[in-house]
C-alpha cells in the first residue's frame, strides 16, 4: 500500500511534466465540472492522470465544490490515483477541511487520499498535523497516518523534529513502520552517509529502546537500498550497543534475493550469538521463499560450524518425509545444545506419521532425560509452538 502511494506520487509529478507531448484524447467541453468529468472517464491510466494533472494545475479553490460533484458523481470508476490528485491539490489550500471531509467518503481508495492529506500537511505545518494523527491513534488508519506525517515532516523545511514525534509513537509496529518509511525516503533523498550520521548521532538513551529501533529499521531498510553497505554496517555495528539483530536483519532481508550468497556471507563472519541467529533465520527466510532450492543447498554445503543453526531448520525441514536423510544431517551438528535440539525436532516430525519407528529410535538417542521426557510427553498433532520475534525487532 505504502510503496503503491508512492509510486501513484510519482506518477502525478511525471505526468505533469509529460503533458505537452501527451494530450491524446477527446477535448474537453468548458466549465470545469465538465473538463473534469471528462478527464475521470478516459480509460487509459496515462492519460487519464496527465488530463487530471492539467486540471488540478489551473483549478483554483473556487472549483472545489464542482469538483467534488464530479467525483461523486463518478464515484464508480475513481481510482486511487484520480484521489491522490485531488488530495494533493484540496490539501495545498485548506488541509483540515480536505482531511475532515474523507472521513466521510464511500470511495474504496479513499485512505490514498486521507495518506496524501496527511503528507501534504506535515511538510507545511507538522505540529497542526500531529493534533489531527494523534487523534486517530489506535484507530485502523493509525500507522497509515503517522506514516505519512513523518515522512511528510522529514520533507519540509525543518525536518529536524522528525525523530523526537517518531520517539512519541507506541512501541510497536506503528513506531517501526514510520520509521521504515523516513529511513528509507532518506536514503533516496539525502543518501547512506547522511542518513547513517543522523540515526547514529540519535541520543543512546530513548524511550523504549527507540535508537536500536531506529538502527535495526535502518539496516532493513539498507539491505534493500544498498545490500553492500548494508552488511558493512551492520558488521561494524554488531559489537556496539545498538548492533543486536542487526546482522540477522540484513541477512533475512536479502535472503529471498540471494540465498545463498546470504548465508555465505554470515559464514565469514566470527562466531558468536549474533551470528547464529542470523544463519538461523535467514535459512528459515529462505525456506519461505524457496523451499527446495534452500534444502538442497544447505544439505550440499561443505559443513562448517557457522551453519550448524541453520542445519537444525533443515532437519526439521526433512524429517517428516525422509526421517533417514533427516538422521544424516544430525551428524553435522557438533555443538551440543543445536545438536540436542535436532534430536527433538526430529522425534517430533517422524512421530506425526511413524509414532512407533520415531519412539524406538529417540528412547536410544543421545539426549539429556529432560529433554525425552518433554518430547515423550507432548499430545500427538498439538504443535511445537514456533519461536517468536520480540515485536521490536520484527521486520515490518
Amino acid at each position: 500500500m505504502r510503496l503503491a502511494l508512492a509510486a501513484l506520487l510519482l506518477t502525478v509529478l511525471l505526468a505533469s511534466i509529460y503533458w505537452a507531448g501527451a494530450g491524446a484524447g477527446a477535448k474537453a467541453p468548458p466549465g470545469a465540472r465538465n473538463e473534469l468529468e471528462a478527464a475521470l472517464s478516459v480509460p487509459k491510466e496515462r492519460t487519464r492522470a496527465v488530463r487530471l494533472a492539467r486540471y488540478f494545475d489551473e483549478a483554483s479553490p473556487a472549483d472545489l465544490e464542482a469538483t467534488l460533484q464530479a467525483y461523486e458523481s463518478a464515484e464508480a470508476y475513481v481510482d486511487a490515483l484520480a484521489l491522490v490528485l485531488l488530495a494533493d491539490w484540496w490539501a495545498g489550500f485548506d488541509p483540515p477541511g480536505a482531511f475532515d471531509h474523507t472521513l466521510g467518503w464511500r470511495f474504496r481508495d479513499a485512505d490514498a487520499a486521507r495518506v496524501t492529506i496527511v503528507r501534504s500537511w506535515g511538510r507545511r505545518d507538522p505540529a497542526s498535523a500531529q493534533g489531527v494523527v494523534d487523534e486517530h491513534r489506535g484507530t485502523p488508519r493509525s500507522d497509515l497516518l503517522s506514516q505519512a506525517l513523518a515522512v511528510g515532516w522529514a520533507e519540509g523545511e525543518d525536518p529536524s523534529g522528525v525523530w523526537a514525534y517518531l520517539e512519541t509513537l507506541p512501541r510497536g509496529l506503528e513506531r517501526q513502520k514510520a520509521l521504515l518509511a523516513v529511513i528509507s525516503r532518506s536514503f533516496v533523498s539525502n543518501g547512506v552517509d547522511e542518513t547513517l550520521r543522523a540515526v547514529e548521532a540519535l541520543p543512546d538513551d530513548g524511550t523504549y529502546r527507540f535508537k536500536l529501533q531506529a538502527y535495526r529499521r535502518t539496516a532493513w531498510a539498507l539491505a534493500r537500498y544498498d545490500p553492500e553497505r548494508a552488511k558493512q554496517w551492520a558488521v561494524a555495528q554488531n559489537e556496539g550497543p545498538f548492533g543486536d539483530g542487526l546482522l540477522r536483519l540484513v541477512g533475512v532481508s536479502r535472503a529471498a534475493a540471494e540465498g545463498a550468497d546470504a548465508l555465505q556471507w554470515l559464514q565469514t563472519l566470527g562466531p558468536g550469538e549474533q551470528r547464529d541467529e542470523a544463519v538461523r533465520e535467514t535459512f528459515r527466510a529462505w525456506l519461505t521463499r524457496d523451499r527446495q532450492d534452500a534444502i538442497d543447498w544447505l544439505r550440499d554445503a561443505e559443513p562448517d560450524p557457522a551453519f550448524e543453526p541453520a542445519l537444525v531448520l533443515l532437519v526439521s525441514a526433512v524429517a517428516r518425509s525422509d526421517p533417514e536423510q533427516a538422521r544424516g544431517i544430525l551428524d553435522r551438528i557438533e555443538d551440543p545444545m543445536l545438536r540436542e535440539t535436532a534430536y527433538a525436532y526430529l522425534a517430533r516430525a517422524w512421530m506425526t506419521h511413524d509414532r512407533e519407528a520415531a519412539l524406538a529410535w529417540f528412547q536410544a538417542a543421545p539426549v539429556s532425560e529432560e529433554t525425552r521426557r518433554r518430547v515423550l510427553e507432548e499430545r500427538p498433532g498439538v504443535p511445537t509452538p514456533r519461536r517468536q520475534l520480540p515485536v521490536d525487532s520484527a521486520p515490518p
